[in-house]
């Protein structure tokens, strides 16, 4: 995986890759689903080689038509002429046949530590004895692309999505889907993973306000280029483990919100290539910083935003209800919401809230006996 926070990429565990017998190379393996893997690149191994041999064959035969051409156009020329020309012409061809074994070595080397990695992450995975045959167009289509990568963070998404290939009911990507993972290099593969990251914490990814850049730099641009992302937009509430955030203010139309999410094949290569206890973790400080943006965000089209803290069900419940500071109430006492109520928030809310009260009117309603929090008037036309 994309190195996240120092950690590194899991080390290979020697699985043998089927250049030898496969009755041997399956022998190594324990769940279906690698057995499946293994009979799939010996396929792909025998028939793929062949190709670039007879790739390498075609290049040859091409070389040669080409000097005999230049001997016979040779003997119309003067001969020192023609001596100067074979020479550059050969010296050019023998350097053209030596990057094109360069090339087959690194992309062979490339393709067969994915194979091996493919094959450790599927003995690991709990789902192998789900297995799936994997479709030799699929595995020609994936090692053309898959053999010109060299980074071992990126080879490690290319691992996955060969793993993921071969058990039943994982996520196989489509041509179009491997052609964009093709297209990844160490910095794609990092912003696309910080990107899922804070969609699976948050469920999106929020604007970032004016003048403030992405907490995580992300290359969100790129990721849009690539249709890995886009831009939808959704209504209040938003549901979290501790919280709900609600719109405050009922409007016959409401306002839609714009919000960054993934595309449909940006889903797809999310569920092949990461996993999320080893992969998705968002930090703390990068948590709240997007939270503040989310904030910042709904109160330029709401008046009034409510949150509804998830308590127990002996406490009775109660609302905080946040508006924007004006200048008639900024003098205005204000209870002392911490003292109140911040002992049956959750921390991570505690935090937010304390950031948000430098910023917005902070009121706290308990539901059963008061009423909830005043919305201030709405300013004409709307």
């Amino acid at each position: 995986m994309v190195d996240n926070g120092g950690q590194s990429a899991p080390k290979g565990r020697g699985v043998s890759l089927p250049g030898q017998p496969t009755e041997e190379a399956i022998a190594e393996v324990g769940s279906e689903a690698g057995k499946s893997l293994v009979r799939g690149l010996s396929r792909l191994g025998s028939a793929y080689v062949t190709k670039r041999e007879a790739k390498a064959e075609a290049v040859r035969l091409a070389i040669d038509t080409d000097a005999k051409i230049k001997a016979d156009t040779a003997l119309a020329n003067a001969r020192r002429e023609q001596e100067l020309a074979d020479f550059d012409h050969w010296a050019t061809l023998e350097r053209r046949a030596q990057r094109f074994r360069v090339e087959m070595a690194r992309d062979q080397i490339n393709l067969e530590a994915i194979e091996r990695r493919a094959l450790e992450y599927t003995e690991a995975d709990p789902k192998n004895t789900n297995a799936r045959e994997v479709d030799e167009d699929w595995l020609f289509r994936f090692a053309d692309f898959a053999q010109k990568v060299s980074d071992r963070d990126v080879q490690s998404l290319w691992a996955r999505a060969l793993s993921s290939a071969a058990i039943e009911g994982s996520t196989r990507l489509s041509a179009a889907a491997l052609q964009t993972l093709g297209l990844f290099d160490r910095e794609i593969a990092a912003s696309f993973q910080k990107f899922v990251a804070t969609a699976s914490a948050i469920g999106f990814v929020p604007y970032t306000p004016d003048g403030e850049a992405d907490p995580q730099q992300i290359d969100l641009a790129t990721l849009s280029d690539l249709g890995l992302i886009q831009e939808y937009f959704s209504e209040l509430p938003y549901e979290y483990e501790d919280f709900a955030l609600k719109q405050g203010y009922e409007l016959r139309i409401k306002p839609p919100i714009s919000q960054r999410g993934l595309t449909k094949r940006g889903y797809d290569i999310a569920t092949a290539v990461f996993t999320q206890t080893e992969d998705l973790s968002l930090s703390e400080e990068h948590e709240q910083k997007y939270f503040q943006h989310a904030l910042s965000w709904l109160m330029l089209s709401h008046l009034l935003i409510t949150i509804s803290p998830k308590l127990n069900e002996t406490e009775p419940p109660l609302q905080i209800g946040l508006t924007n500071k004006s200048a008639s109430n900024a003098n205005a006492h204000r209870p002392d919401w911490q003292s109140e109520v911040g002992a049956r928030l959750s921390p991570r809310l505690v935090k937010l809230l304390v950031w948000a009260e430098k910023i917005y009117d902070i009121q706290i309603a308990n539901q059963n006996d008061i009423a909830p929090p005043t919305m201030p008037p709405r300013p004409r036309g709307q």
